[in-house]
């Protein structure tokens, strides 16, 4: 109640519900890209998105690049479950994605569903206690989640069982760390993650989050982090992501305002395993030797892995030659697909190459032979142009790319929608297109 300068009450005025409302429900969209070797998550909030910093052991010398892998801290599946990689373990569950990439999805589906756990947790907890975002008391979370497809779906079973895995384990993972939030909000305290516990929820099938998480395939996000972006130019696009798992190849267009749809088109789509995992693998056993290298660090020179596997650099370059070759297959090819179904196409294009991989002389020098060739279809080679919007002031311009896919996740997924994936696409004419239908959320 308030007074008038004359000490006569006046009527209260009505709450203001409206700003109760906004509080108690406040969206928060956390985009989340699960690697062969590293993790990232951006989380868009109040118009701001936000890379998420991880202090944990075992990944490169860079805050916001988590590696995949939980180290269990006691033995049995009673014990401790911690992310990161942590000395003195007595399990480390360090390949949980290459599984799911080969089509086995039950083996690592529990390590999958700790590790989802503790990044939910981990994450949540940062950005509520940050010092810089004004947050409400109740936060309404969206996940979107990657996932290394090249389609949304179809009929093809080792899609839908590699998207099944993803979105049942990530829905897992969320009702428990809800139900672990609401544990210590209740006890002050509460026990600690274990696989048998990620068991137990698996078994017991609770669809808590199932609200929540959406799944995308990988180069859905990725092309929308550019499309979406300021720096974003009219043209044809190829984008390459050499990741440690995967070799994925986008080929996009950027369409003029003058038809613009509302939507913007992928030509051709490809998904190799050919990531770093995989050249490692494929020279040990060309080699006949062993080759002990963290997946979670850069590779060492080509010099340094031809005295690992004691051969001379001439000896390396004939044995990595027909795994480049599957490389530059899969990048000629998917152009060629987009420019010969589609011949309205402006070429030469701009060729992006991310992903760890675009550190790696291998990689590099493949993405250097598509600007060289004299061919109907050229491309001259660019950075991926840095979002003016993302929070990551200790990555630089020249290493973000390696949180485009959860730059690019942590949109509205209306948003993410615009970016149409080649079955969705139907050419009428020469020069034309026929806009389809929106396409179904990928479940």
């Amino acid at each position: 109640m308030s007074f008038s300068t004359h000490g006569v009450p006046e009527a209260e005025s009505p709450p203001d519900t409206s700003r109760r409302v906004e509080e108690r429900h406040q969206l928060l969209v956390m985009g989340v890209d699960i690697g062969t070797s590293l993790s990232k998550v951006v989380v868009s909030a109040q118009g701001r998105r936000v890379a998420v910093r991880f202090d944990v052991p075992g990944g490169e010398e860079n805050p916001y690049l988590l590696p995949t892998a939980v180290s269990v801290m006691d033995s049995g599946d009673c014990g401790e479950c911690r992310l990161g990689l942590h000395s003195g373990a007595n399990k480390h569950y360090d390949d949980i994605k290459k599984p799911l990439i080969d089509g086995k999805t039950e083996s690592v589906q529990l390590p999958l569903v700790a590790f989802m756990t503790l990044l939910f947790q981990r994450v949540q907890k940062q950005i509520k206690e940050s010092p810089d975002l004004i947050l409400s008391r109740h936060l309404d979370w969206l996940v979107n989640l990657g996932v290394p497809t090249e389609s949304y779906g179809g009929g093809s079973k080792g899609v839908k069982d590699l998207v099944g895995a993803y979105r049942r384990s990530a829905e897992v993972a969320w009702g428990l760390a809800e139900r672990r939030r609401a544990e210590r909000r209740r006890l002050g305290k509460v026990k600690p993650l274990t696989i048998e516990l990620c068991r137990q929820a698996m078994e017991e099938r609770n669809e808590e989050g199932s609200d929540r998480i959406k799944v995308f395939p990988e180069f859905v996000p990725q092309v929308a982090s550019y499309v979406q972006s300021k720096q974003r130019q009219e043209g044809v696009h190829v984008l390459v992501d050499a990741g440690g798992g995967t070799l994925d190849v986008t080929v996009f267009q950027v369409l003029p305002p003058s038809i613009d749809k509302g939507w913007d088109p992928v030509w051709a789509r490809t998904v190799r395993p050919l990531g770093t995992r995989y050249l490692v693998d494929h020279i040990a056993e060309k080699s006949g030797r062993g080759l002990a290298l963290s997946p979670f660090r850069h590779l060492p020179s080509a010099a340094e892995i031809a005295q690992k596997v004691d051969v001379s650099l001439e000896e390396l370059t004939d044995i990595v030659e027909p795994f480049r070759r599957l490389i530059v297959l899969a990048v000629g090819e998917t152009i060629r697909k987009a420019g010969n179904t589609y011949m309205a196409l402006e070429w030469p294009g701009r060729l992006f190459l991310v992903g760890g991989g675009a550190f790696i002389e291998l990689y590099n020098d493949v993405a250097e032979e598509f600007t060289r060739k004299d061919w109907k279809f050229g491309v001259h080679r660019l950075h991926l142009p840095r979002p003016d919007d993302l929070e990551a002031p200790e990555i630089n311009d020249s290493h973000w790319h390696r949180l485009a896919v959860a730059y690019g996740l942590s949109f509205d997924p209306d948003n993410i929608h615009r970016i149409r994936p080649p079955e969705d696409i139907k050419p009428v004419g020469p020069g034309f297109l026929k806009p389809p239908d929106i396409p179904p959320p990928f479940v």
